[in-house]
């Protein structure tokens, strides 16, 4: 293909042929993306479990793969609903990862008056072209347990990768 041209797919003419009716798909090729078009959201996960995060483990709450046909910038969209064992609060540690490498490490403070918040992360970066796994983990960062709710009224741990344009 042309430099800077994305391939749609590849046929094969067969010999002789004055149209391309008869032409047979051979493979085919990424979507084409208008320049500077966003592919949208690329993966959303909510975690619907009512449980404890024991202290130090870690639990995956969400994961899958993307497979970006272009560099791409990509936010880490994430909402957790949570609260502390007591009423000392305590705190979780929101880890996002793709292919096994830890984008970031957020630590989120929990209210210690309520019994449980909502609250919400987001964070871009850029990703290469390519098949890529990604994870997203929550490790309890204090001395207690810490619990996770999911119900009509909490949202439960929300975990949205959205693609908002090409890499520079």
């Amino acid at each position: 293909a042309p430099a800077g041209c994305t391939v749609l797919s590849e046929h094969v003419m067969p010999a002789g042929a004055t149209a391309t009716n008869s032409a047979t798909l051979n493979a085919e090729g990424y979507r084409a993306i208008p320049y500077g078009a966003s592919l949208g959201i690329l993966m959303d996960k909510t975690y619907t479990v009512n449980d404890f995060v024991a202290v130090s483990s870690e639990v995956m709450v969400a994961a899958g793969s993307v497979n970006l046909p272009t560099a791409r910038v990509v936010d880490f969209r994430m909402t957790f609903t949570m609260g502390g064992e007591s009423q000392d609060g305590g705190s979780i540690y929101c880890i996002p990862r793709i292919d096994g490498q830890t984008v970031r490490r957020f630590e989120v403070a929990l209210d210690p008056v309520r019994n449980a918040t909502s609250q919400y992360l987001s964070y871009a970066v850029e990703v290469p072209e390519g098949q890529h796994n990604v994870t997203f983990s929550l490790i309890s960062a204090t001395v207690k347990r810490v619990r996770m709710w999911y119900s009509d009224e909490w949202a439960g741990q929300r975990f949205q990768l959205l693609d908002i344009g090409p890499a520079a």
